[in-house]
């Protein structure tokens, strides 16, 4: 189940006052409006507010029934008007609880200038994706029959537009493809995610070596077909990167990652971090330096991203120009 919600344009949506009205009538005149805090962790939750004129979503639309007051497992899209125009993907709840009505609840940090602001979406931090300004760049087709328009409620499962239902796949693409982390969850690319044992507490447990070494095989072969020409294979040679190509005259450095899922997530060694930066710093002197995620490597469509340094902390694929961007992160175990 899908719901798509417009709301005003905001860098954060976490409580700032940079806002782009874009047509909407309360903010023009208040200079804010209610979905200010819409990507503001409260209680390991977010709570999403749209302007509704009459406090109602029709959930019916989405599978509930007439006497229900909500209804869970629904993904929000969040909808903005760009300040240079058009209307693109800001972010997205996954697994959320919409509300029929609207909800005035006291939620710890949620007032503006005294007042209480209210929510109709409700979903776990860690299920809600916000897209930075400078990645905001997935358009949203609208103003056109089967499309959404000025309403901020949009219920697409009826639409009978052929280009729109299209679109609807490629959102659905965009949304499993995303490579950022959810707000409850710090940190983008080469964060590892603690994975926790049978307790809750401590340090990861030890992990499947069997299935990892079937992911990584698999990653390995899906880039050696993609790249065909091998030159070297210096995943026995711990110097920061697993394979190496001839593209040409050039030598083609490639740290190989896999991963079961879809989403681009990923973490470094020590040795392969050194490399990354090397290659970031315009230091790294063995060839051209890649890095290539392999996605749902056991299953029956796997997906291959070749990322090249971009600037700065950002990574784009050379295949279909997706953008993931590097985080930092230290840590330390004594024992």
């Amino acid at each position: 189940m899908l719901l798509i919600c417009h709301v005003v344009w905001m860098p954060s949506y976490s409580g700032e006052k940079d806002v782009h009205a874009g047509g909407f009538d309360y903010v023009i005149k208040f200079g804010y409006g209610h979905e200010l805090f819409n990507f503001m962790q409260s209680d390991d939750f977010c709570y999403g507010f749209v302007q509704i004129r009459t406090g109602t979503i029709d959930i019916s639309r989405l599978g509930a029934d007439k006497k229900d007051t909500f209804i869970d497992g629904v993904t929000v899209v969040w909808t903005a008007p760009h300040p240079e125009g058009g209307r693109l993907v800001v972010g997205w709840y996954k697994s959320a609880r919409v509300y029929r009505n609207f909800q005035l609840g006291k939620v710890a940090g949620r007032k503006k200038d005294g007042d209480r602001v209210g929510y109709s979406i409700q979903a776990a931090a860690k299920d809600c994706f916000l897209v930075p300004v400078e990645e905001r760049n997935f358009s949203v087709p609208h103003s056109q029959h089967g499309t959404p328009g000025q309403h901020p409620v949009f219920y697409p499962e009826n639409s009978k537009n052929r280009n729109f239902k299209k679109w609807l796949v490629q959102c659905e693409e965009y949304i499993a493809n995303w490579g950022g982390r959810p707000i409850g969850v710090s940190g983008l690319i080469s964060e590892p995610r603690p994975i926790k044992n049978s307790a809750g507490k401590g340090w990861p447990a030890t992990p499947d070596v069997a299935h990892n070494a079937a992911v990584e095989a698999a990653a390995i072969t899906i880039v050696r077909d993609h790249f065909v020409n091998m030159k070297a294979d210096r995943q026995k040679d711990n110097c920061g990167w697993d394979l190496e190509f001839w593209r040409g005259d050039d030598v083609i450095c490639v740290e190989v990652k896999g991963l079961t899922g879809n989403e681009v997530s990923v973490e470094l060694t020590p040795n392969e971090y050194q490399a990354m930066r090397k290659a970031v710093e315009g230091t790294f002197d063995s060839g051209e330096y890649r890095l290539a995620v392999a996605c749902n490597v056991l299953g029956v469509k796997p997906k291959l991203f070749i990322f090249k340094h971009e600037s700065g902390a950002y990574w784009i694929c050379e295949r279909t120009s997706k953008r993931i961007r590097l985080v930092e992160r230290t840590a330390a175990r004594l024992s």
